[in-house]
């Protein structure tokens, strides 16, 4: 969520105005990697994690964060296990990726070992954190 939001922050100048604070000529990637993430806090009424997020943020720049994404995101490797919860709030982020016609790749995995749920590739005993790895890994060689 925060590759995410970082994106979103560099390439809207509307989504700055919504901090109370700026930071300006910040790099914006070529191609990002968003792994197992929310993508709409506010909108899920997800109330522990509002508390990390909204400190010096407005509710309101966090639950529109995606009105303000454009065609210029970045390239994008989108991931998510089918054994984790967060799953189908993955689908939103595939959703406006493909709204804004920007370059993706969705993957879901998990369907080879059910144990595998919220961020799975980080377990290198995993055949499909393996997989997951090398796939993202090759994503950004492209």
């Amino acid at each position: 969520q925060l590759a995410a939001q970082y994106c979103i922050y560099t390439l809207s100048e509307k989504y700055r105005t919504l901090f109370d604070f700026r930071l300006n000529g910040l790099p914006v990637p070529s191609a990002v990697a968003l792994n197992c993430g929310i993508y709409d806090i506010i909108k899920e009424q997800d109330t522990m994690l509002l508390g990390w997020y909204t400190d010096g943020v407005s509710e309101h720049s966090l639950a529109d964060m995606l009105d303000y994404m454009n065609s210029s995101f970045p390239r994008t490797y989108l991931m998510s296990s089918v054994n984790d919860g967060l799953c189908p709030r993955t689908q939103v982020m595939k959703e406006a990726l493909e709204k804004h016609g920007i370059s993706h790749v969705f993957r879901q995995y998990g369907f080879e070992d059910k144990n595998n749920g919220h961020v799975f590739h980080l377990n290198m005993r995993s055949e499909e954190g393996k997989t997951c790895n090398q796939e993202e890994a090759d994503f950004f060689l492209k």
